[in-house]
């Protein structure tokens, strides 16, 4: 049977850049015996900032009518609505779930996929760390059945990034910038929300004190 791989207590080590981000952190760090040194507080490069990010908005929203969702992990992948209810583009990547963390968006192919929703809004206010340990779960499991899952909301921007986030931080023992920047290699114009970003500060100091 083989071993899941998440860990309560991850050991998180700092991957090679994948692209060169400029810095916008106000950076602190916290050592002890038993931990690495990691950030207490994390960039906000993720957050959308000016002209660049609407045109790559733009153009990832354009470009998600002809071509499917981003793989992110062998099982695990990101996308839009559009993805989400094209069963072409789900037939093509061998999707078996689909993981809806959107208010509003349809679950368009009942009788071809296992569903899973855990609606969120894409506004500050929210909390949306009271999923995480859901869609982690309902992610892992899709993993050990070998199976493949599409974690989608409206835009595949915010809300899908960060859950898709979360799941990378735990399952790898990764940081949350990390993280972010695998995602972001495969779908360039993923940018949480503010009180997302602010939520995954949180859980990354959460695995690291577990």
């Amino acid at each position: 049977m083989e071993t899941p791989i998440l860990r309560n207590k991850p050991t998180f080590r700092t991957l090679p850049h994948i692209n060169s981000y400029p810095s916008m952190s106000i950076t602190t760090t916290t050592e002890s015996d038993n931990k690495p040194k990691i950030n207490k507080f994390t960039s906000l490069n993720f957050l959308p900032v000016g002209d660049d990010f609407e045109f790559e908005q733009i153009d990832e929203e354009y470009m998600d009518s002809t071509r499917g969702p981003s793989e992110i992990l062998e099982h695990l992948y990101i996308g839009s609505e559009e993805h989400a209810s094209c069963i072409s583009h789900l037939e093509e990547n061998n999707i078996t779930n689909v993981l809806n963390v959107a208010k509003g968006c349809k679950n368009y192919f009942k009788g071809d996929f296992k569903y899973h929703n855990l609606p969120v809004l894409d506004v500050c206010e929210e909390d949306i760390s009271v999923i995480f340990e859901e869609a982690i779960e309902i992610i892992e499991k899709v993993r050990l059945d070998s199976g493949k899952i599409l974690v989608h909301c409206n835009a595949g921007i915010s809300r899908s990034a960060t859950v898709c986030a979360a799941y990378l931080m735990k399952s790898q023992g990764i940081s949350m910038d990390d993280a972010l920047k695998i995602i972001k290699d495969k779908r360039r114009c993923i940018a949480p929300n503010f009180g997302f970003m602010l939520k995954l500060m949180k859980f990354q100091d959460t695995l690291t004190q577990d």
